[in-house]
């Protein structure tokens, strides 16, 4: 049975992990969740039979979409014109980029399972953050173990804890979510701009060496 060389293995996850060193991608997760944060609060403070409740209801996943969409085009160009011109850049296999779209499909599918399963079971809208904050808790995990940041671990740590404070505390549901996301995006923001301000402290454009 072949095994993976362990200096081969170091290299590879340094590869990947160079995509998140400058913390940009925290910070573009983060303004998704604030965005999130705001549908959810405007979903409580709007009539619940007024057209416009209705029209961000029917609108979710679009806003949910044109938000990654959006946030992925930002991250590309702040890259090309910050990251790269210190650090270079790095281009990943095809496979990677096929692993990724399939990850975000199942996670969509996770997503769209938990809707359902909150749908049929109205009793069980109290733990909707709690179960939000362990997806992210699970994710952030994840991610900092197959990455090697400890950053991410202490993300994963903030979420479970977010997520649970709402249904602890008997928050209503709706703004209970509305809680944890705009909570949780402030912990990206922090984690994601620290991570940003030491690699400007420690990186410098290549015309300035």
């Amino acid at each position: 049975m072949m095994t993976m060389n362990p200096d081969f293995k170091k290299l590879q996850q340094r590869t990947k992990r160079y995509w998140y060193t400058d913390g940009l991608n925290e910070i573009a997760f983060g303004l998704i969740c604030l965005i999130l944060s705001l549908y959810f609060l405007a979903q409580v403070l709007l009539p619940q039979d007024s057209i416009l409740s209705n029209l961000l209801t029917a609108g979710f996943v679009l806003l949910v979409l044109g938000s990654a969409l959006l946030t992925r085009r930002i991250v590309t160009y702040v890259k090309e014109r910050l990251t790269y011109p210190r650090t270079g850049y790095v281009s990943y296999a095809k496979s990677g980029t096929r692993q990724r779209w399939v990850t975000a499909f199942l996670a969509m599918v996770f997503a769209a399972l938990i809707t359902a399963f909150f749908a049929t079971h109205p009793t069980s809208l109290a733990w909707m953050s709690a179960v939000s904050g362990s997806v992210f808790a699970a994710v952030w995990a994840v991610l900092g173990y197959r990455l090697g940041l400890p950053r991410f671990y202490f993300l994963a740590g903030a979420a479970l804890i977010l997520g649970a404070i709402p249904t602890l505390t008997g928050m209503q549901e709706i703004l209970g979510l509305a809680t944890f996301y705009g909570l949780i995006s402030l912990a990206m923001f922090v984690s994601g701009g620290l991570a940003l301000k030491s690699y400007l402290e420690h990186t410098h454009p290549a015309t300035e060496d």
